[in-house]
């Protein structure tokens, strides 16, 4: 049978145990020394968040120069763990005095000034433990508690909390103080820092024929790229949908079945994150040519990558920078699938133009010939010129809206060399989503083919204000 807490066994003496007539040697209190989340992720590099905010990939994981407790008198740092999961913290205790006589107690940390999503509940980061403290005479004891409750089937921010300690002694609670600021990211599952080798020939990342200053820099977290990642899901996601944003939560319609898709579904969160950019633009902003918009390859300027859109989405990119952010995203909060970058196009020489060529590009794929140059950006080129070298100049290419023999066009207008898409796989379902046409899922590259218009031989750089002349159609993509 349990015993109570607060039932006193044995007391200490100078000689050791003994029996209840000895004097006693009572507990007056204890001290949180640190807590540690036991199953955050662990991937979080310290840095972005206090510098800016700064989306460089820099400084360490926080547990290699900070330790791994999250919390002590001296600083703390954040967690990140999987939704709907009970939570463990491991919290260092300092009793008063140290050698007090054994005895039953409960320890309990409650959360205060919790900014959690409207209707979830507190107990997931309610934690306790019962144990029996003075078997042995230390100055800190190791504790491990367990969560009341679940954490919620929610991806969201749980930031600038406090616990609240007490701790029960023979039926009176004894005030231990509280910890924090904690900060805690619930992920959807376990984040992929996105730095693992690529594919490629074994043993040789990148490949030897890729240029290294090429490769697209998404790759690994710091406290700011994961904050943001699992913020702008939790916009797009929560209940609360309406009440932060004054208009009612988008609801997708699964392509197959045309009945509505279950929010938490990865399909769902894929769409949701892509439609932030509402269009896509090969203009850049030269406010923002820090960054290197629209294309968002930076290497060599300031190498961020593509993760400065979910601060100027309203400024819309490139839709393969829309989909190397959509990718960075979902595996910064450990969405389960695989989820990959393709372009999706068509060629002349290829059956006319009719169907569509689906090139793989992340991961790395192990097939030089995707990469022109050896350049990852170079490969992205997939308009190819006219095989007659009296008409070298000419290159083929997709067209968004209709034209005609003759047409001009101004620059940054109609054609386009791909659709870059995030082809993603999860549940036995493959869907296409591309960067360039927001909130619409493709069952097949034919259907984003098909939002195309044209393929047609076009001479870019016709007139020296840059304007493009269109010299042939090649194929009408509406037409079966």
């Amino acid at each position: 049978m349990m015993r109570d807490a607060g039932v006193l066994h044995l007391m200490r003496t100078a000689s050791g145990f003994t029996h209840h007539n000895a004097v006693r040697k009572r507990l007056l209190g204890a001290a949180v020394q640190s807590v540690t989340f036991l199953d955050d992720h662990r991937v979080m590099r310290d840095f972005g968040v206090d510098h800016g905010p700064d989306w460089r990939l820099d400084g360490q994981r926080f547990h290699e120069h900070l330790g791994i407790a999250h919390w002590t008198p001296a600083r703390s740092y954040p967690a990140s763990v999987t939704k709907d999961l009970r939570l463990r913290i491991l919290v260092e205790l300092a009793p008063d005095p140290i050698d007090a006589d054994p005895i039953d107690v409960e320890l309990v940390g409650r959360p205060l000034a919790l900014d959690v999503p409207e209707g979830t509940e507190a107990p997931f980061l309610t934690f306790e433990a019962r144990f029996r403290l003075g078997e042995e005479a230390l100055a800190s004891i190791p504790i491990v508690l367990h969560a009341t409750t679940l954490a919620p089937n929610e991806v969201f921010l749980c930031e600038h909390f406090v616990l609240k300690w007490t701790l029960r002694v023979a039926g009176i609670e004894l005030d231990l103080g509280s910890t924090g600021p904690h900060d805690v990211y619930v992920t959807y599952g376990v984040p992929d820092d996105g730095l693992r080798p690529e594919r490629g020939p074994p043993g040789t990342y990148p490949p030897p024929w890729l240029d290294q200053g090429s490769v697209p820099l998404e790759g690994g977290l710091t406290r700011l790229r994961l904050r943001e990642s699992v913020s702008i899901v939790e916009q797009l996601l929560l209940r609360t949908y309406m009440a932060l944003n004054g208009k009612p939560r988008p609801q997708y319609l699964d392509p197959e079945t045309g009945l509505p898709m279950d929010r938490d579904d990865p399909h769902t969160i894929v769409r949701a994150v892509l439609a932030i950019c509402e269009n896509y633009t090969l203009r850049g902003d030269l406010l923002l040519a820090e960054y290197a918009h629209a294309s968002y390859f930076n290497r060599d300027r300031t190498p961020v990558g593509s993760w400065p859109i979910l601060h100027w989405r309203n400024e819309a990119a490139e839709c393969q920078a829309i989909v190397r952010l959509v990718r960075a995203v979902a595996l910064a909060i450990g969405l389960p699938g695989t989820i990959e970058l393709v372009a999706v196009y068509a060629r002349p020489d290829v059956d006319g133009g009719k169907t569509p060529i689906v090139d793989l590009l992340l991961p790395l794929d192990s097939d030089p010939a995707k990469y022109p140059l050896g350049h990852f950006r170079a490969g992205l080129s997939r308009g190819p010129r006219h095989p007659d070298p009296r008409r070298s100049h000419q290159r083929a290419a997709l067209t968004d809206r209709v034209v005609a023999v003759g047409q001009e066009v101004g620059p940054y207008e109609v054609f386009n060399n791909y659709e870059a898409c995030l082809r993603f796989r999860h549940g036995g379902r493959i869907f296409y989503y591309g960067g360039g046409i927001p909130d619409v899922a493709h069952r097949t590259p034919e259907d984003v083919l098909k939002q195309f218009q044209q393929l047609v031989w076009v001479h870019y750089d016709y007139k020296q204000d840059g304007r493009h002349l269109v010299v042939e159609i090649i194929r009408d993509l509406q037409k079966k």
